[in-house]
């Protein structure tokens, strides 16, 4: 496919969502049970990434609890996929009636000090959702992201969706240049990394993270060094489908006075809290553990 056909074929998907995002809840969550059908047996999508990442992480757990365990992965991203549309159309109303925010004052005391913040996340529930709590939080909230390769109009679509309550996007690659510059602007940020996922490279910070070996981006833990900002672990927890309870943990708050890899140690900990609380709700489907730690890379446990 050319690119001007390329650029018509997203052009008609965009238009398709756009519809599909004034379908009711209910038609949704029918849709989205149909679709998890569709990609755990028909599809099968990932099926054996998952399940050989769910029976690393819990050698403990039977092959009974394992298939429970799939089938809810299945249904919960085929409902954020849904969900992550209709945030096109959502109203205020809607959104406030399916999001709850358990300890957003905790960051309001950064905010009066005029400190900038880390908030450090992980896919986890519905985490296209997370956006809104700019409508609650005092601080700028910018989120970082790889941009989408295949079609500029596609990615605009995407961040118009992910910005329509004030939340700013940030390209992964100009991260370090706008804490450069944080002293341009009025309002405090807290800069949004969701750091779960393979690193492009593996690098020399390795730990144990769901029962195996895990590479983990040093990234956030170096700008935090850097700016001495204070660090949270924020996260999107499942509730009921269509409701999410969102909360924040301190896990830094003066970064220079911590050892090295303290931050993550603590990132990951907070992560495993989680995601073992509901480990149907996080994204299995990624090839996280492909790299394999080598021989001379000790552990930072």
């Amino acid at each position: 496919m050319n690119r001007k056909n390329n650029k018509i074929a997203y052009h008609i998907l965009i238009f398709f969502l756009k519809g599909v995002s004034k379908l009711p809840f209910g038609v949704l969550y029918g849709l989205s049970t149909f679709f998890s059908y569709l990609f755990q047996y028909v599809i099968r999508y990932r099926k054996k990434v998952v399940i050989a990442n769910l029976k690393n992480a819990y050698p403990e757990k039977d092959d009974r609890e394992i298939r429970k365990i799939v089938r809810g992965f299945y249904l919960n991203l085929t409902d954020t996929m849904l969900e992550s549309i209709k945030a096109w159309s959502m109203t205020r109303k809607q959104f406030e009636q399916r999001m709850k925010f358990t300890n957003s004052e905790i960051l309001d005391r950064f905010y009066a000090e005029n400190k900038n913040m880390i908030l450090l996340s992980l896919h986890n529930a519905n985490w296209e959702w997370a956006p809104f709590v700019q409508i609650y939080m005092k601080h700028r909230y910018m989120v970082v992201y790889n941009k989408v390769r295949a079609d500029s109009s596609f990615e605009n679509f995407l961040n118009q969706m992910r910005t329509r309550w004030g939340a700013e996007m940030v390209a992964s690659n100009k991260t370090a240049l706008l804490l450069m510059r944080k002293k341009e602007f009025e309002t405090p940020f807290a800069f949004v990394l969701l750091a779960d996922q393979r690193p492009p490279i593996a690098t020399n910070f390795w730990a144990t993270f769901l029962n195996q070996e895990t590479s983990l981006i040093t990234g956030p833990e170096k700008l935090a060094h850097r700016f001495n900002q204070p660090v949270f672990f924020f996260h999107v927890n499942r509730v009921k489908r269509g409701h999410y309870e969102i909360g924040y943990t301190l896990i830094a708050e003066e970064p220079n006075k911590m050892e090295p890899n303290q931050i993550l140690l603590a990132y990951i900990r907070e992560m495993e809290k989680c995601i073992n609380k509901n480990p149907e709700t996080y994204l299995w489907s990624h090839k996280r553990w492909r790299q394999k730690r080598p021989e001379n890379m000790p552990m930072s446990d």
